[in-house]
């Protein structure tokens, strides 16, 4: 067998781990964004609720 002989089944293997490290990975963004959006939704709420006032 040659190099890539050798190199494809590897390949395969590790596939599956690299999606899903990349799929944490990326759950892991959402998340975060998530967290900044829920926070600058309360600072609107909060000036939205000071322009009420006045």
């Amino acid at each position: 067998m040659g190099l890539l002989g050798n190199i494809f089944p590897l390949f395969l293997f590790l596939l599956p781990f690299a999606l899903l490290a990349f799929i944490f990975y990326w759950v892991h963004i959402l998340k975060v964004n998530s967290d900044k959006k829920i926070e600058q939704n309360e600072q609107i709420i909060k000036l939205l609720k000071e322009i009420c006032k006045k």
